[in-house]
């Protein structure tokens, strides 16, 4: 298969001759978690594997102007004369199709995704730089949405990744400006609403760009490895925070606190939380790490072995986001779990489809027969806690019963001794 260089040569030549007068489809097309390959089986096996892949790409195609690989993990396809949008569709889902069937490597069968960004010409761009830089803007926002994804190439894409890169800016200096600070929102039992925990949620008030939402800098901070640092600030803030809020009530309380993929297989993860935990002398046993599952699924081997050694400590497991990754079945009994979240999808939705009430008390079921404790989250209305409490929800957390508020206000609202309840086998 020609490489990068070749592959441009002729991608000129092929738009000053063969497709001037046509339309044509640029495909960037990156392998997801090919690394993950190379570091069980071996780099002679990411090798099979690409070149299974390659040769599933040039048997696919009978329109192809050119194919290459352009570099590492990734390939470049031009599709000529490609008809209508449908079928500029169909050619993209195909595409992650050939990538996720089964690789054979010898003895071991594999699974592989793909993310793709496309550009078309000469809509998008008439010169092949030009084509290529649009295709890799649509791919790398086809990455941050998800694994198994194709993203066309529009306009705005660039204004974003221009943002993006003005905000990633300025989250550098955001820690040591004192720009960041921590919300705490009750979890609260359903049968009284006493609140017998708190999530530590991450704020932004950024002096250019105002109060960023966790949804769009957060992304970023996983992107460029600040996550780590932030997240080991995170920790330590809420650890002392709330044990300071102990102290004064004498009542055990839970904190909850995300943890994303790069902190969880940080090398220094386990350690930091140690190295906190007894700084600040905050429970091992009242802490407890919501995880999401797609963390878990692209690294279960890893992320077994550190979430068995944060359970070893006392530190318990949640699983975030319950019922929206691929595999919450499987996954469910080979990690050492102590409670599901319910997803916020699955309670709004509680109303008006039956369906969703069915999934929630599913999972409710289910968490029984495991002995997991639940927390349903994203509660706004009195309908959704009704229907919760009627399917004896042990916890629930949203606006209704207490939105996020600064420690500062914690501490004035529940300053009273036994405002806290215990949350007992949480």
């Amino acid at each position: 298969m020609p490489n990068r260089k070749l592959f441009l040569k002729r991608h000129e030549d092929c738009i000053d001759s063969e497709i001037r007068d046509c339309h044509a489809l640029v495909l960037l097309i990156d392998i997801n978690n090919l690394k993950k390959i190379n570091d069980t089986l071996g780099h002679s096996a990411g090798d099979q594997a690409l070149q299974i892949i390659a040769k599933r790409l040039d048997s696919f195609f009978e329109t192809v102007t050119n194919t290459a690989r352009w570099g590492g993990d990734e390939f470049i396809v031009v599709v000529k004369d490609y008809g209508t949008t449908e079928r500029a569709y169909s050619i993209a889902r195909h595409l992650l199709d050939i990538v996720g069937a089964p690789l054979q490597l010898d003895t071991q069968e594999v699974f592989l995704s793909a993310s793709i960004g496309i550009a078309t010409y000469p809509d998008d761009a008439t010169s092949a730089s030009e084509l290529i830089r649009h295709a890799g803007l649509a791919l790398h926002l086809a990455k941050d949405t998800g694994r198994n994804e194709f993203l066309f190439y529009k306009e705005s894409m660039s204004e974003k990744l221009d943002e993006d890169l003005r905000i990633e800016t300025a989250l550098h200096s955001a820690l040591e400006q004192n720009e960041l600070r921590l919300a705490y929102q009750p979890i609260v039992r359903s049968e009284d609403r006493i609140p017998v925990g708190v999530e530590a949620l991450l704020r932004w008030h950024s002096p250019s760009f105002g109060e960023v939402p966790p949804s769009r800098f957060i992304p970023l901070l996983e992107r460029s490895g600040q996550i780590v640092p932030i997240g080991r600030w995170v920790l330590q803030t809420a650890c002392s925070d709330i044990r300071r809020i102990q102290h004064r009530n004498a009542t055990p309380l839970r904190l909850a606190v995300n943890i994303s993929a790069r902190q969880l297989l940080h090398p220094s993860f386990v350690g930091d939380v140690k190295t906190i935990l007894n700084a600040s002398g905050f429970a091992a046993e009242l802490l407890e790490l919501e995880i999401t599952e797609s963390v878990l699924i692209e690294n279960a081997p890893v992320a077994a072995q550190v979430l068995g050694e944060l359970r070893a400590i006392g530190v318990h497991i949640s699983a975030d986001d319950f019922g929206t990754g691929y595999s919450s079945l499987n996954y469910l009994w080979k990690f050492p779990f102590n409670t599901l979240k319910i997803d916020k999808s699955f309670v709004s939705a509680m109303h008006g489809e039956p369906q969703a009430r069915m999934i929630v008390g599913s999972i409710l079921t289910l968490a029984k027969q495991f002995g997991l404790n639940v927390v349903a989250e994203g509660i706004e209305t009195e309908a959704q806690y009704a229907a919760l409490k009627d399917l004896n929800c042990p916890l629930i957390q949203g606006y209704l019963t207490g939105r996020p508020e600064p420690i500062s206000a914690l501490e004035i609202r529940w300053a009273a001794p036994c405002s806290f309840q215990t949350i007992g086998q949480l």
